[in-house]
């Protein structure tokens, strides 16, 4: 099964304030239980790896597994590793990571100047979507610009932020139809002013970990890039962690075959784990 978030394209928005990524999980939970599946693995990228890692979380008895294109950990741990790591990252972390993370000042540079459209939208989601809502051009160039700088960072300077021919032009034009016919851009932005309020980070999910098995796909061009050191505090049961030679951002639409070939790879690494242990439990 994949479910849309609520808000975004055909699924449902929320009639009332409170839907932030701790709720969704418990939507989402509801949901494959509604379907009659008591357990069940979890995969996610984007907010998908967010609210996939609340019902690892949450629900260690309803998500067997959890796996990511995009494992991430705000632990205060995680934050203190990194910055240890800056002295000598040769000593903790693999050397496929390193440039992907230092130097620490051109790493978090680039975050911040890519991050600019969350800030927006999770203080002012409203004014950003009435104006995003009444133009296809804003639409497409509010849009696009990510799927440029987050599939490759140096794209930002190519003519057509390199998009083409790296993608085909009708799926970058799908992907905004669905925004555009279903007028769900604001309500897609909400999503964010809704995550990260004093009311969800109250939650602290940042410091609940992930005990489940935990497999990891990271792309080489991810802009939010953490090495496996980085992310131990949050998953301690990292059973699998795939350093992708090509991809960004949307490994999904980037490198599809790859990353389903590891999906696949890692659950199935889970059940033979769960073969060899009788009292494991089975999706």
């Amino acid at each position: 099964m994949i479910p849309s978030l609520p808000g975004y394209g055909f699924s449902e928005r929320a009639h009332r304030p409170g839907l932030g990524h701790v709720e969704a999980a418990q939507i989402f939970l509801n949901l494959m239980k509604r379907l009659g599946h008591e357990q069940f693995y979890v995969q996610g990228g984007d907010w998908g790896s967010l609210i996939g890692s609340n019902i690892a979380a949450l629900y260690p008895k309803n998500a067997v597994a959890y796996h990511s294109n995009m494992c991430l950990s705000m632990h205060p741990r995680s934050q203190i590793r990194v910055f240890l790591a800056a002295l000598c990252p040769s000593l903790f972390m693999h050397q496929d990571d390193i440039p992907k993370i230092f130097p620490l000042s051109k790493h978090y540079s680039n975050v911040i100047e890519e991050s600019g459209y969350l800030h927006l939208q999770a203080t002012k989601p409203d004014t950003v979507g009435v104006a995003v809502s009444n133009s296809p051009s804003g639409l497409a160039a509010y849009i696009l610009e990510k799927f440029s700088t987050w599939t490759k960072g140096d794209w930002k300077t190519k003519e057509n932020g390199g998009l083409i021919p790296y993608y085909q032009l009708d799926d970058l034009l799908d992907n905004l139809m669905i925004y555009w016919i279903t007028n769900s851009f604001t309500s897609s932005a909400r999503f964010y002013s809704e995550g990260f309020n004093h009311k969800e980070l109250a939650w602290g999910m940042d410091k609940v970990p992930v005990r489940v098995p935990t497999g990891c796909f990271a792309t080489n061009e991810e802009y939010g890039a953490q090495s496996e050191f980085q992310i131990r505090d949050k998953f301690p049961n990292v059973l699998s962690y795939t350093r992708a030679s090509k991809g960004g951002h949307f490994a999904a639409f980037e490198v599809p075959d790859a990353l389903a070939t590891d999906v696949v790879k890692f659950f199935n690494l889970v059940l033979q784990k769960q073969e060899k242990e009788p009292s494991a439990k089975q999706p």
